[in-house]
């Protein structure tokens, strides 16, 4: 109810309709054609992004069933859970922003609490790389991989007005001149073109 928009990618799957969510115990669901299940994780765990590749339906999202009362980032294969990243006291706070996955490759995005401000936090396949510093606010708001390049849309602190920017691969590019707030909401790729969507302030 707080959060109804779930971002789907079917890419080569069988045709249906495929939801995730939150149930009414919780729980983390996944809804394929009506049909609902119950995802691993226990309660206050809930799936905020969907991928279909071929056969195999991947979830991602957040569970405080495998790190006691804080949450852990999650993705489910097919009902099973596998973690991308605990949380603790100083980085409880963590959001995903963004789940995909490419040939066998799995990407994910989120920002997270690092001392008095928030960083950027990119993931594959186990292994997480810092895309900036915790000198100031970055927040992470998409995410998109185009054949073996990963951009992230974000938005970062620069004297204290946030600039839309988005990061090829880490390296960052300003999408905004930092005279007024800027944001960077969504990013997508199509024929080598950078297309990035968001808001800025007049």
């Amino acid at each position: 109810e707080d959060d109804p928009q779930v971002p789907v990618t079917v890419q080569n799957g069988p045709p249906g309709v495929y939801v995730g969510g939150q149930g009414e115990t919780a729980n983390a669901m996944l809804w394929k054609d009506e049909v609902s299940t119950i995802l691993t994780g226990g309660g206050n765990s809930r799936a905020e992004y969907i991928f279909v590749n071929g056969n195999d339906i991947y979830l991602a999202g957040k569970t405080t069933l495998l790190n006691g009362n804080f949450s852990t980032l999650v993705y489910w294969k097919n009902g099973s859970i596998n973690t991308i990243q605990d949380l603790n006291s100083e980085n409880a706070f963590a959001l995903l922003k963004g789940f995909t996955v490419s040939g066998n490759d799995l990407h994910a995005v989120w920002s997270e609490n690092s001392g008095r401000y928030s960083i950027i936090k990119y993931w594959k396949n186990g292994n997480v790389t810092s895309i900036t510093d915790a000198a100031h606010y970055a927040i992470a708001t998409s995410l998109v991989v185009y054949g073996n390049d990963v951009y992230i849309g974000g938005n970062e602190d620069e004297n204290g007005l946030f600039v839309a920017k988005y990061w090829k691969n880490g390296k960052a590019f300003s999408l905004s001149d930092g005279k007024t707030n800027a944001y960077a909401n969504s990013i997508f790729i199509e024929k080598g073109n950078v297309y990035v969507a968001g808001m800025v302030s007049t």
